[in-house]
């Protein structure tokens, strides 16, 4: 019995101990906070917050701090641990709400604004929190215009071979290296009506050009147009956008695709999406790549992806799988099969993102050439890169990729090995 009340004296004197410390390391912060010095204040709090992870104190001093570095995704952490354990904490949700919006997560934001003008505010607070949502519907409102550029420089050591689709009609047993550069220009806009739960008007527009150092008769050129409509409610997002493209190989008309897409993305929790997608196109080729008509096709493919974010939303891991089936106008170009992918993304040092991919696809065609047997392509890419936003506007991007294509016909067996460097602008 003597052994217990000294072991009770001494776990007393211990949280006492701590929470000693977690006071100092508390005024110590706010004294850096209130200076102006946030990154010193942030490090104290976060000691404050590791002595105590359950202190509403610490959670709420971390998160402050959080919000004056900019670190918006770790403030939303810190408010929200002290929802779940004071759902009525004003400031805390108030913070959360404003973290929200400086991520642009805007339909979030004013949720948190919401419930918190169901709660008893003084009028000063209220007719803040109050101009907020207006500002929020006003945007919501407005015609939201995005553009970008960008430009690669790459080298490729076997340019005859097109995307993973098999779009390109391209010359058999050949493999040529080149240099090359890339240029690309898009331009979306999107306009919301602003009541939650409407359909959003989308559209967008973009080119892509290849010019090379050697074989320009490879250089391809694609042309998109998108437009269609959106729709957002709090865990869902639905999009069904008709597309025109028009793919311009070795610099003469090839294909002209007339498609449909459609997505749902659905949030099972905040850090876990499902995304689902369908695509159903009509390929039409041009008479000089095709004069029979032989490859017009219908083509369509749905696929599943779940996608995780980890507690830096910028670490990522994303798995799916998609199923196609091509139905061409001559038996031996209609094929089906599936795709698995894998991708991460993981935040690293000085602001750097890297990120891996990996595909594996499988394809049965239909029927077989004249003495040749029926076909089937096994194909596997993978990409690997760091990509690190220099301005708030501009984004550079290292990648390097992989493509190796097993088939039982030997002419379409191949090897691909690409590097590029490549810079985006967003106005």
């Amino acid at each position: 019995m003597k052994g217990y009340r000294w072991l009770c004296l001494l776990l007393g004197l211990l949280l006492v101990s701590a929470g000693e410390v977690r006071a100092d390391l508390l005024s110590d912060g706010w004294a850096a906070y209130n200076k102006g010095n946030y990154e010193e204040a942030y490090d104290l709090f976060s000691k404050a917050f590791r002595a105590d992870p359950g202190s509403i104190d610490a959670n709420f001093a971390l998160g402050q701090a959080a919000l004056k570095k900019g670190k918006y995704s770790h403030a939303v952490f810190a408010f929200d641990r002290i929802l779940m354990l004071d759902p009525g904490h004003q400031k805390a949700r108030s913070g959360k709400a404003e973290a929200l919006m400086a991520l642009g997560q805007t339909h979030d934001a004013r949720m948190e604004y919401a419930q918190l003008l169901k709660g008893r505010l003084d009028p000063a607070e209220r007719s803040r929190i109050k101009k907020s949502v207006a500002q929020i519907d006003r945007k919501s409102r407005q015609l939201k215009l995005k553009a970008e550029i960008s430009v690669s420089v790459f080298y490729d050591d076997n340019i005859n071979f097109g995307p993973a689709d098999g779009t390109y009609v391209l010359p058999a047993n050949q493999q040529n290296a080149t240099w090359g550069i890339e240029g690309g220009a898009a331009v979306s806009a999107e306009y919301d009506v602003g009541q939650e739960g409407s359909w959003v008007a989308v559209g967008s527009a973009s080119v892509l050009n290849s010019w090379l150092d050697s074989d320009t008769a490879q250089e391809a050129r694609t042309t998109k147009l998108r437009a269609g409509v959106r729709k957002v409610e709090q865990r869902n997002l639905y999009e069904i956008v008709p597309r025109l493209e028009m793919i311009s190989y070795g610099h003469d008309p090839l294909v002209n695709i007339y498609a449909i897409d459609g997505a749902w993305l659905h949030a099972r929790t905040r850090n876990d999406y499902l995304i689902t997608r369908a695509s159903l196109e009509r390929r039409n080729y041009d008479d000089k790549i095709d004069p029979a008509h032989a490859r017009d096709s219908i083509y369509f493919r749905a696929g599943e992806t779940w996608k995780h974010f980890f507690e830096n939303r910028r670490n990522t891991v994303a798995v799916g799988t998609e199923f196609f089936a091509e139905d061409a106008r001559q038996e031996v170009n209609s094929n089906n099969g599936f795709r698995l992918l894998v991708d991460g993304e993981r935040e690293l040092p000085a602001g750097v993102i890297g990120y891996v991919g990996g595909r594996y696809r499988l394809t049965n065609y239909k029927a077989a050439a004249l003495g040749s047997p029926q076909r089937e392509d096994n194909r596997w890419d993978f990409v690997i890169g760091v990509k690190r936003r220099l301005t708030e506007n501009c984004m550079l991007d290292l990648r390097y990729q992989y493509i190796r294509n097993d088939s039982n016909l030997g002419v379409s067996d191949y090897n691909r090995n690409r590097i590029s460097l490549t810079a985006t602008v967003e106005f």
